[in-house]
């Protein structure tokens, strides 16, 4: 029986090996290196004044990302998400779709990882 960690969901797994006495089960924690990117998003349309940036804050955090995102001055917003490629990815496609018909541009950059990032925060 696999059960999730509560550390961090995507990074490990908890396997109940054996049952022991009296209630007793022998566990054991297996951890997963999970290979982390960065990247910068620029989301161009209709993207301030519809709450995109809380929306985003909330996708992000179903994604177990890190980073930020922001209102540019140019009418853009700019994000940056630290976490799994696969997971960013996804965050991504799901903040396009709930914004569909507002996102008319994505444009996104690798760019180095940063241990900065311990949350997903809306900056201003």
């Amino acid at each position: 029986m696999n059960l999730p960690c509560v550390l961090h969901p995507a990074a490990c797994t908890v396997n109940i090996v054996r049952p022991l006495s009296q209630g007793f089960v022998e566990w054991v924690i297996r951890v997963e290196q999970v290979s982390h990117i960065a990247r910068r998003i620029i989301f161009s349309g209709q993207v301030q004044g519809v709450g995109f940036r809380f929306t985003a804050h909330r996708i992000a955090g179903r994604h177990g990302l890190t980073g930020w995102v922001r209102n540019v001055r140019d009418g853009t917003v700019e994000m940056v998400a630290q976490g799994a490629s696969e997971e960013i990815d996804e965050c991504i496609r799901d903040i396009e779709d709930s914004f569909r018909g507002y996102v008319t541009e994505t444009k996104t950059d690798e760019i180095p990882p940063s241990p900065q990032y311990r949350d997903f925060k809306i900056t201003f």
